[in-house]
């Protein structure tokens, strides 16, 4: 995978993100106070990092501190792209099923 394709993907992942708290699904949501409309989802650019996210998964082993020149580890990173590769899943099956809002007792149930 191309390093800077996997730059992109992960820096807009951990954008503003306390990564090191993230531990479930439902911290990925823990400052949110309402449904979460996605009808103007760029569904391209879900299904790019989709892909991105599944040869993270596959590659633990990369240095991912490195390349975002972050202060996290590379396990607390790895963790943490898991999880946000569980919620493009999720976010994925809900926009493709047609349902396209989040409820914030979805989020509250995960």
């Amino acid at each position: 995978m191309e390093s800077k394709l996997i730059l992109d993907a992960t820096h807009a992942a951990v954008w503003r993100k306390r990564v090191s708290q993230i531990y479930t699904h439902k911290d990925m949501y823990k400052f949110i106070t309402g449904d979460i409309d996605l009808s103007n989802l760029n569904i391209d650019i879900v299904l790019r990092n989709k892909e991105i996210f599944e040869w993270i998964i596959k590659h633990p082993e990369y240095d991912y501190k490195g390349l975002l020149e972050s202060p996290n580890t590379n396990e607390d990173l790895f963790r943490f792209f898991t999880i946000y590769y569980e919620d493009l899943i999720f976010i994925l099956n809900k926009y493709l099923s047609g349902d396209y809002i989040i409820s914030l007792s979805e989020i509250e149930n995960m």
